[in-house]
């Protein structure tokens, strides 16, 4: 539940009643104070005649922590963290009435990560927990007209694949590398000449989601359910979208579609050993809910849909993954919804690797990444505080050029994540 801060106008009416309250004791302060309502109206009326804008300032985010435990085939522990995909954050945000239905403001948000889930690996417990900047915008907006935004802002296609009415986005989604990825891949009786990969690098799980970013975007009214945006920004990476909403007393839908064009390599999904530019994405998700009888469905899925050819490298297909997840809410307590979920993850990597011996090597691979998971959510005030327990199980087959036929043998990751969420 956000707070919000009524504009200097009321905060000055209120500083009024506070003075007069505390100086009641004596007849003549009563008498000070007897044309009260009066002096307000006269405050409120001066700065009417000086602003017609009605000013807000709303303080809002959620403390997201977790216990991460892991077991890769040879080592297991168990890691505090602040979950990657949905961490700890604190925003405030500004807007005001310059114009009949115009409203200008800035937002300001800071991710304030410790120990981020997706930064640990079998050797690093924890990470340092430096305040980072989100987003960074000034905007402005029209019901009529849409909204404008600029500044470090949340690109288009940003957040298009994980459309989900579970609730349960809290803390698993498509972004299934979020959890472990920089933990490194255990190959069983095997390994890769001088190199050593993490699962993040094998997964394709990236594909076709944005981020924040230096941009500019404008997001239409929404008409008829639907919503369209676009966004320019940091790396040339250019993004369209298109989203659509349905609630009614039976169902609710959500789905979503974008495409985005990384015009320099900074930032290119289209990678082997270094990125490129040029590289085209097409992705995007949808999540059904049945009201009755709670039961929710959501799929989502990523590909390249343009990938220049990496030079001295064969094409190949293009890196794609798919993602659904099935749900059940009910009530195991008045007003307490519980959520039941089931999940599934494929994905294809192709890229390449360069040895570190003293004459390098390329070594071209393709990777099938796979994930099945479970899990519960229990809200406990409505809005505000959510405990959940998470179960992922992750299996990789891994194709090296030259270096085996039959593929690499990876041990399988399994995973399990307990944590709560308090929002403000």
């Amino acid at each position: 539940m956000a707070m919000r801060i009524p504009t200097l106008r009321a905060v000055a009416a209120a500083a009024l009643l506070a003075a007069c309250a505390s100086t009641r004791a004596t007849a003549d302060d009563q008498a000070c104070c007897a044309d009260l309502d009066a002096r307000i109206g006269a405050l409120e009326e001066a700065a009417l005649r000086k602003t017609s804008s009605d000013a807000y300032v709303e303080i809002s985010g959620h403390v997201h922590r977790a216990l991460l435990f892991w077991d890769d085939g040879t080592e297991r522990n168990v890691y505090g963290n602040d979950p990657t995909n949905y961490g700890t954050f604190v925003a405030v945000s500004a807007e005001t009435e310059f114009k009949d239905g115009w409203d200008a403001g800035v937002l300001l948000s800071l991710d304030l990560p410790l120990a981020e889930s997706i930064s640990l690996t079998q050797d690093t417990a924890s990470t340092a927990g430096l305040p980072t900047l989100g987003r960074s915008i000034v905007f402005i907006a029209s019901k009529d007209h849409g909204r404008l935004s600029w500044g470090r802002e949340s690109e288009a296609h940003n957040h298009i694949t994980e459309l989900d009415l579970s609730g349960t986005g809290l803390f698993t989604g498509p972004g299934v590398m979020d959890w472990h990825g920089s933990f490194a891949l255990r190959l069983e009786g095997q390994a890769l000449p001088e190199v050593e990969l993490s699962w993040l690098d094998i997964s394709s799980a990236s594909i076709g989601d944005g981020e924040n970013a230096s941009a500019i975007r404008y997001e239409t009214p929404r008409v008829l359910g639907w919503q369209l945006a676009t966004s320019w920004g940091s790396g040339a990476v250019s993004a369209v979208s298109a989203g659509y909403e349905l609630d009614t007393t039976v169902w609710a839908v959500e789905a979503g579609i974008g495409l985005a064009h990384y015009g320099e390599p900074t930032r290119s999904p289209c990678v082997d050993r270094e990125a490129r530019a040029g590289c085209v994405t097409a992705a995007g998700s949808a999540a059904v809910k049945h009201k009755p009888s709670g039961l929710m469905a959501s799929f989502a899925a990523g590909q390249i849909a343009a990938d220049p050819e990496a030079t001295g490298l064969t094409a190949r297909d293009p890196d794609y993954w798919l993602y659904g997840k099935l749900a059940w809410q009910f009530e195991l307590m008045p007003q307490r919804p519980t959520v039941l979920y089931g999940e599934a993850f494929t994905g294809r990597h192709a890229g390449a690797l360069e040895t570190s011996s003293d004459i390098p090597q390329e070594l071209a691979f393709t990777a099938v990444t796979s994930m099945v998971g479970a899990g519960i959510m229990q809200t406990l005030i409505e809005d505000s505080l959510d405990v959940y327990m998470g179960w992922r199980h992750f299996e990789a087959d891994l194709d090296v050029a030259g270096l085996s036929p039959d593929g690499l043998a990876i041990v399988p990751f399994d995973a399990v994540l307990v944590g709560s969420r308090i929002t403000f």
